[in-house]
């Protein structure tokens, strides 16, 4: 396996209004997990699940590959994922919809949204605000400043 490979882990969403919106009814499941066992076996990633849930609520899940090099754990239904930045493509997915459909406008000053005990600063003299957070513009820290870590190269590790 290649070293890229080495602790690496994917998971995928099949999301079906995306599908839908390139009329495709299902996917073609048997070409998918063809394609999730070259992954595996090109050394591109050790484990994958997939989870696809028809229309009528029913859900199928695919699932290959292993935990770790030595292949000691399968991948299953029931594999938690470190999923990571990955949240932050469905958060603004999800905001730009309630966007979309008037719950809030993208200028809306995020501390308008929180409980009053809680306080944002501003950046550059102005309130940060769904858009500064959505492109990464609101001037934040990337580690908050009450985090303590074990390991600088990366603070998300403990």
């Amino acid at each position: 396996m290649k070293k890229a490979a080495k602790n690496k882990l994917v998971l995928i969403f099949l999301l079906i209004s995306a599908m839908q919106a390139q009329g495709q009814q299902s996917p073609d499941l048997a070409a998918l997990q063809q394609r999730m066992h070259r992954h595996i076996e090109n050394g591109n990633v050790l484990g994958m699940s997939i989870a696809y849930i028809y229309p009528n609520g029913r859900t199928r899940f695919i699932s290959r590959g292993s935990l770790s090099q030595k292949r000691e754990q399968s991948v299953n239904k029931n594999t938690i994922f470190e999923i990571g930045s990955i949240t932050k493509t469905f958060t603004a997915t999800i905001m730009m919809k309630m966007a979309e459909e008037g719950a809030f406008s993208l200028d809306t000053p995020v501390e308008t949204l929180l409980p009053d005990t809680l306080h944002v600063p501003s950046f550059e003299g102005e309130k940060i605000t769904l858009k500064h957070l959505a492109t990464h513009t609101a001037g934040l820290p990337s580690v908050p400043s009450n985090m303590s870590s074990t390991d600088p190269l990366n603070p998300y590790a403990d």
